[in-house]
């Protein structure tokens, strides 16, 4: 049959079978009543389960409950495992060595510890972490001393446990220590991606400058020939004008035909040169004419070409 051993602060030991479900705490309404107001109301509780395991709860205790130095919340108990509830530690012995289900008990009367034999679990006020002389008053001294030796064994285990968080502190410094040179690598590898990145885009940068260059030499091109069309068509506008001048004065000269019979042979040879001067203007306008489409023409391809 499982049992704990209490182990009281005078060296006294306390065996308890172990029911089916059973609680520790302060409150006679436990199953084990622990005479210590270090001890919570309601400390812990075990249960023993069906396929014979045993587990360990925490009841939200001060003190708090403790598994082989470790502080716990809930645990699955073993054989030989040492508890501690506040100041008060057990050891879990599961295997079956009492008889008949009977149970090892020390009396708390007198100042000499006697074995007692029962058959039910231990109730309210068979367990005091703290001895009582019902007899008689007990020694100051030894109740210091014993007081002292509770406040070690008390001592012992927060030394346990904050052992075991300081381990858990310097595993989780190290898992982020990890984590971190793992992000530092994955950013330096960024780095180089980008840096990597930048190379690839070295050519590109420099064929748009240079297509940018030519677009600009392009468009230099295009207002110099605009220039240039601006000026025929005002070399054009002239020949016009000029055109007009001389059809004026052949008007006139027609007018005044009637009155210059006499010097009708001087006026048609003024009038052929005067053709002859038409001749070359309208050869002239023609050319320029020619000129103008060419140059319109040479606008149009290089305003595909832009475009293109």
């Amino acid at each position: 049959m499982a049992k704990l051993t209490f182990v009281l602060d005078d060296g006294q030991e306390i065996v308890v079978p172990l029911a089916d479900h059973m609680t520790i705490g302060r409150w006679e309404d436990n199953d084990v009543v622990v005479d210590d107001e270090r001890i919570s109301k309601h400390h812990a509780e075990l249960v023993h389960n069906a396929d014979g395991s045993i587990q360990l709860f925490d009841s939200n205790s001060t003190a708090g409950t403790f598994v082989n130095g470790e502080r716990i919340r809930s645990r699955t108990i073993l054989h030989g495992d040492t508890l501690a509830f506040g100041p008060l530690t057990a050891v879990l012995d599961h295997s079956d060595h009492a008889a008949n289900g009977s149970s090892v008990v020390p009396a708390l009367a007198g100042d000499e510890t006697q074995a007692v034999t029962i058959d039910q679990p231990v109730k309210a006020g068979k367990i005091a972490t703290r001895k009582r002389n019902r007899g008689g008053r007990q020694d100051s001294s030894t109740l210091k001393y014993t007081e002292l030796q509770a406040s070690a064994a008390w001592l012992e285990a927060e030394k346990t446990r904050l052992e075991a968080e300081l381990d858990a502190a310097h595993k989780e410094l190290r898992a982020w220590q990890d984590r971190s040179a793992a992000e530092h690598a994955a950013h330096l590898a960024r780095i180089e991606s980008l840096r990597a990145e930048e190379e690839r885009l070295i050519p590109i940068k420099t064929a748009v400058h240079d297509a940018e260059a030519t677009h600009a030499e392009r468009l230099k091109s295009i207002q110099t020939l605009t220039i240039q069309h601006e000026q025929k068509a005002a070399d054009l506008q002239r020949l016009n004008q000029d055109e007009a001048a001389a059809r004026h004065e052949l008007e006139g000269l027609a007018t005044h035909r009637d009155q210059a019979l006499a010097h009708l042979q001087q006026i048609r040879a003024e009038s052929v040169r005067a053709e002859a001067v038409l001749d070359t203007l309208r050869q002239q306008a023609d050319l320029a004419h020619t000129e103008l489409k060419n140059f319109e023409a040479a606008i149009d391809r290089m305003t595909k070409k832009t475009a293109d």
